[in-house]
């Protein structure tokens, strides 16, 4: 599945990543009359849509809606409070998103969020779940709390995940040691080598391993969030 893009939060001044989700009181374009039949599809966006918001005066606020661009010309979106939707990019003749921007829309949020912020490395071919960001890959993780749109905790999560990914890494490296696996991954990274059918059975078992162990741990430090954005 292609990497899908996130929701942003901007927390004290900063730009987050939204990694995970408890709770409810998010908006969605049906909160605001727009229907899945009014937006298109691209495989980064299965969903149709990716939202910012902004943390402001310890409230939170949907600050920014974009939608996939339905290439129909008979979808009219709404106005939503005052504010028309742009086209992305604009003055083209191949529209790819609606923007909504400048928007300042107090969420009813109820739960928390993971945020997280400066990737350590580059996600590679065998990440699991590389479709949503994983919080072991970046340097700052947050959770922060909310009941009913007002801010209530943050927990910085961020030395406890990095203890995660240094027992994943060492979990990887000790599977890779392994003689006759180093050799298949070697010839699997190189484009010129050919891979039979019992070599690639050992790669697909080796990432089904790294799958299973790498779930349990790089979440392990929260309960019951679901990774954003959704998968489907």
């Amino acid at each position: 599945m292609t990497k899908q893009i996130e929701d942003k939060v901007l927390y004290k001044g900063q730009e987050y990543i939204l990694a995970g989700l408890k709770g409810a009181g998010l908006f969605t374009p049906l909160d605001f009359g727009i229907s899945s039949e009014m937006m298109g599809i691209m495989t980064a966006c299965y969903r149709r849509y990716f939202c910012t918001y902004e943390c402001t005066d310890n409230q939170l606020f949907l600050v920014e809606l974009v939608l996939v661009h339905h290439q129909d010309e008979n979808v009219e979106l709404p106005v939503i409070e005052g504010v028309d939707p742009k086209p992305v990019p604009p003055n083209s003749d191949f529209i790819l998103f609606n923007c909504y921007q400048g928007l300042k829309i107090l969420c009813s949020f109820s739960g928390g969020l993971i945020l997280v912020r400066n990737p350590v490395e580059e996600v590679g071919l065998f990440e699991v779940g590389y479709y949503f960001p994983s919080p072991v890959n970046f340097e700052e993780v947050l959770e922060v709390n909310f009941e009913n749109g007002q801010l209530r905790a943050e927990v910085d999560h961020s030395t406890t995940v990095s203890g995660l990914k240094m027992q994943i890494d060492e979990f990887r490296k000790t599977l890779k040691s392994e003689n006759e696996l180093a050799e298949v991954l070697r010839k699997w990274e190189n484009k010129n080598l050919r891979v039979s059918d019992s070599e690639f059975k050992l790669v697909e078992e080796f990432i089904n391993t790294i799958a299973e162990k790498t779930l349990k741990l790089e979440w392990s430090f929260v309960s019951d969030y679901e990774p954003q954005p959704p998968r489907w």
